[in-house]
């Protein structure tokens, strides 16, 4: 497959978005943020997924997406309602930081998938603003990772993302666990599951695989939002007509758009 191609799973949605005639509510803008590829063939398609939704959500009347490739500017951030994070991108400064900050204050939204979830350097500093990330400290604390296959994961169905999910799926992908909690803003764990090949003593040790963030209220703004997703790592995992259903989901309660017209 082309870079610059749609997969089969993003023009199916495109073809069902467009028979629902989906609609924002009011004008808004995502950004889906990416980098050039680090990995093999198969794995962090990066470029592509960022291509595929940015053509997918581009035909949805009220909505403007565009594709960023590394992290946005100032121009771009200040434009936005919904930054989207797939891509690796390590030691971000202060003064991202304070774009980010900046962002969520304003009841923007943020979203981190997989490779997104990872920063070296300042890893507690991104947990504070999506909710988990890859912890790098030495020792017990860092975060591992591993592939696991027809693994069950647990999911919380009184959430109105999930509200019409079974209590749980199965997905063959690549598992972060171990994560670095924020302490800022109020986490809901929307699925979790065990690590794959862990000692007996640590099998029944639930994870978090996908959560959302409700950032405070400054002043009269409502809080930002941010969702987080460990799931990605494989270029099938996007093609799953159940993660798409979730990643619809998740984008339209970070721009606070109903869930039904993004019901697959």
């Amino acid at each position: 497959m082309k870079e610059h191609t749609l997969g089969t799973a993003a023009l199916f949605i495109i073809s069902l978005l467009s028979a629902l005639q989906v609609n924002a509510s009011t004008p808004q803008k995502v950004l889906f943020c990416w980098s050039p590829p680090d990995h093999a063939i198969g794995t962090h398609a990066y470029e592509q997924f960022a291509h595929s939704m940015t053509a997918l959500f581009s035909r949805i009347d009220n909505i403007e997406a565009q594709e960023v490739r590394g992290f946005p500017s100032d121009e771009q951030w200040a434009d936005s309602d919904l930054v989207v994070f797939f891509l690796t991108q390590n030691r971000l400064t202060d003064s991202q930081f304070a774009q980010i900050d900046k962002h969520l204050e304003q009841g923007k939204s943020i979203l981190a998938l997989h490779q997104g979830l990872v920063q070296r350097g300042s890893h507690n500093q991104w947990a504070e603003r999506i909710g988990f990330a890859f912890n790098w400290e030495e020792g017990e604390k860092r975060s591992k990772w591993g592939k696991f296959n027809n693994h069950r994961i647990t999911l919380d169905t009184s959430s109105k993302i999930l509200s019409d999910f079974p209590a749980s799926i199965t997905f063959s992908d690549e598992l972060y666990w171990n994560l670095k909690k924020a302490s800022r803003g109020e986490i809901t764990i929307l699925g979790e599951t065990t690590a794959p090949g862990v000692e007996e003593s640590q099998a029944d040790q639930k994870w978090p695989i996908l959560w959302t963030v409700q950032h405070p209220s400054i002043g009269n703004a409502d809080g930002g939002r941010a969702f987080g997703a460990v799931l990605g790592h494989f270029n099938e995992m996007r093609n799953s007509p159940v993660y798409q259903a979730i990643l619809l989901r998740g984008i339209a309660w970070c721009l606070r758009e109903p869930f039904a017209p993004f019901i697959p």
